[in-house]
C-alpha cells in the first residue's frame, strides 16, 4: 500500500496513484505525486510517503516543501501630504523605496498630475536590503487654494507587483500667508 502519513493536515499533497499498486517482479513502480502550493502561507512544509507491502521493506519517502513570503516592493507609506501656499512650490519629501527579499529590480515611477514632480522618474533598488531614495514635491503655482489629489504609479521590473503611493495636496490661499508673515515680523522684532 502507499498513503501519506499526515494526510489530513496537508492538503498541499496528494497522490494521483492507486493507494494499492501491483509491484512487478522488476520491483519498480512508478508513483506521482501532486503538489497544490494554494492557499499556503510562508514557510516549510513536509509530509511522509509511505510504502509498505508483504514483500518488500516499508520505504518512507520525506517530501518537503518550501513556500517564500511573496516578493514585494516596500515603501514607507502609501499616503503622501503636502501642503504649499497659492503660487509657491511645497517642501519636497523624501521616500526611499526597497525591496522585502533584498533583490535588485529597476523601477520606473509615473504621475497622474502635471503639478506633481518626482525625481528620478525611474531607477535600480539595489541588492541586499538597498533602497531607491524619490524626491517628491507639488507645484502650486497653477492651482487655486483647495485639496488636491494625485497618485505615483511604482512600476517595478520582474515579479513584483505594481505599488500605488496617493498625494493630497493642499493648497493655502496667499492672503493667509499675507497674514502670517505680518504676525511673524511684528512678533520676531
Amino acid at each position: 500500500s502507499i498513503i501519506l502519513q499526515d494526510a489530513a493536515s496537508n492538503p498541499w499533497i496528494s497522490l494521483t496513484s492507486s493507494a494499492f499498486l501491483d509491484i512487478p517482479s522488476t520491483g519498480t513502480v512508478s508513483l506521482e505525486v501532486l503538489i497544490t502550493p494554494t492557499n499556503l502561507t510562508g514557510g516549510l512544509y513536509t509530509e511522509t510517503i509511505v510504502i509498505s507491502s508483504a514483500d518488500y521493506p516499508t520505504l518512507s519517502i520525506q517530501v518537503s516543501l518550501e513556500i517564500s513570503d511573496p516578493a514585494l516592493i516596500v515603501v514607507p507609506s502609501t499616503v503622501v501630504s503636502f501642503t504649499a501656499v497659492s503660487e509657491q512650490v511645497s517642501d519636497e519629501q523624501i521616500i526611499s523605496i526597497s525591496t522585502n527579499d533584498k533583490f535588485a529590480t529597476d523601477l520606473t515611477l509615473f504621475i497622474s498630475e502635471p503639478w506633481l514632480n518626482i525625481s528620478p522618474s525611474s531607477g535600480t533598488v539595489p541588492e541586499n536590503g538597498g533602497f531607491l531614495s524619490i524626491t517628491i514635491s507639488a507645484d502650486a503655482s497653477t492651482l487655486l487654494e483647495g485639496v488636491y489629489n494625485a497618485v505615483i504609479a511604482v512600476n517595478p521590473s520582474g515579479f513584483y507587483d505594481d505599488v500605488i503611493i496617493s498625494i493630497e495636496f493642499t493648497v493655502l490661499p496667499k492672503v493667509l500667508n499675507d497674514i502670517y508673515q505680518i504676525l511673524y515680523s511684528t512678533t520676531s522684532d
